[in-house]
């Protein structure tokens, strides 16, 4: 296995075991990290005599330290603390922000209930609000038919009404029609009496006329009778038609 070795301040690797053995300023108190962690953990560092296959403790030679090799080990104690520090501080953040995605889980499926709870809210008011609208349509269309039944009745009353002028015109006209018609034909009937009365005239024989007198003397001459001259029939007048009745369509407006 590689490890990590941090060594005068630097994280320097990986190195494989006998590589770290030679490797100036490595002893058993050198901070060593498994190639495969991060190394961002505390957790993940480890000295070297605390590893299996490394010296123990005690079979490595004292360290001599020197000032510079203090400041560095001071220095890396430092930035070690300060490395805890930032991962207590991460933690710690890390629980807030776990406790913030708790709570706003939590919201959210108070909201998410409350949204359920509008829906259905929401749906009961629609099937009251459809109830109501349909209530109205059904008052509304009854309220129109009514009113259209009272304009049919009125206007089947006057379709009625013009019907029975229209008819008593027509009976009227019609009475007007048979009384020309009578009349008419009593004239055609004086006619024809006239008429027979003409032709038999004209079928009577005439009187033969008189045998003329001797000759008398060449002075006188006998005066020469003139025959009646022939009657002609009288001229009768036919009365004039009344007046047409006007068509059947207009019949149906109200007469004057």
């Amino acid at each position: 296995m590689r490890y990590w070795a941090y060594i005068g301040g630097m994280m320097l690797g990986p190195f494989a075991r006998d590589e770290l053995l030679v490797l100036p300023g490595f002893d058993g108190d050198t901070p060593l990290c498994p190639e495969n962690l991060a190394g961002d953990a505390p957790t993940d560092w480890a000295r070297a005599s605390d590893i299996p296959g490394f010296p123990p403790a005690e079979d490595w030679p004292p360290r001599r330290e020197t000032a510079s090799q203090q400041s560095l080990i001071i220095g890396a104690q430092g930035k070690f603390e300060r490395l805890e520090g930032t991962i207590r501080r991460l933690e710690s953040e890390k629980t807030v922000k776990d406790n913030m995605i708790a709570a706003q889980r939590v919201e959210l499926l108070r909201l998410s209930n409350e949204l359920r709870a509008a829906k259905a809210d929401l749906r009961l008011a629609e099937k009251a609000t459809r109830s109501q609208l349909e209530a109205l349509l059904r008052e509304e269309r009854a309220r129109q038919q009514g009113g259209i039944r009272t304009q049919l009745g009125e206007l089947l009353r006057e379709e009625r009404v013009a019907q029975e002028k229209a008819v008593r015109r027509i009976a009227e006209d019609s009475s007007a029609k048979d009384r020309w018609v009578a009349s008419l034909m009593e004239n055609v009937e004086r006619l024809k009496a006239k008429l027979e009365d003409v032709m038999l005239e004209l079928e009577r024989p005439a009187a033969p006329p008189p045998l003329p007198p001797e000759p008398p003397a060449p002075e006188a001459q006998p005066p020469v009778e003139k025959s009646a001259p022939v009657e002609e029939p009288p001229v009768l007048q036919v009365p004039p038609a009344p007046e047409e009745p006007p068509p059947f369509a207009d019949t149906t407006s109200p007469s004057s």
